[in-house]
């Protein structure tokens, strides 16, 4: 019974404020991997359906809405995408309240091994004017 005379005696609209920054102060979880990057992004009370996420000029907007009888409550969190983010392959997943967004990498973007060279072979050789023919006979 305390509770309840607790909130009768507030501002009602205080209360939705608090609920709204419970909302809002959810954190995004961001991670790197060699080849993607991962958005997670727990949403609790809202259905996939109310859900929407969009990219708009390097930035991922993600925006919700839950109504009740009472009162709607409204998602909106927009974050910049690392530039070696490809836009264009960006897929997201939404299951018991958490969204996961998959962010590729551009494939110029991903590790590529370099072959180390060794000896009188490849661009170093050449640049200096020692490479040579099969038959022997030096190229300048």
């Amino acid at each position: 019974m305390r509770n309840l005379v607790f909130y009768s005696q507030r501002n009602p609209f205080q209360i939705i404020r608090d609920m709204d920054d419970v909302f809002e102060s959810v954190r995004p979880n961001l991670q790197e991997y060699e080849q993607h990057f991962m958005l997670s992004v727990d949403i609790p009370g809202i259905k996939k359906s109310d859900l929407k996420v969009e990219t708009l000029s390097n930035q991922i907007h993600i925006t919700g809405e839950t109504k009740t009888e009472r009162h709607s409550r409204y998602y909106n969190r927009s974050f910049a995408l690392p530039e070696t983010v490809d836009l264009t392959r960006i897929e997201a997943h939404f299951e018991d309240g958490v969204l996961e967004v998959l962010l590729p990498k551009h494939e110029s973007e991903k590790p590529r091994a370099i072959e180390i060279q060794s000896g009188k072979t490849g661009f170093f050789d050449r640049l200096l004017g020692n490479q040579k023919t099969s038959d022997g006979i030096k190229i300048n």
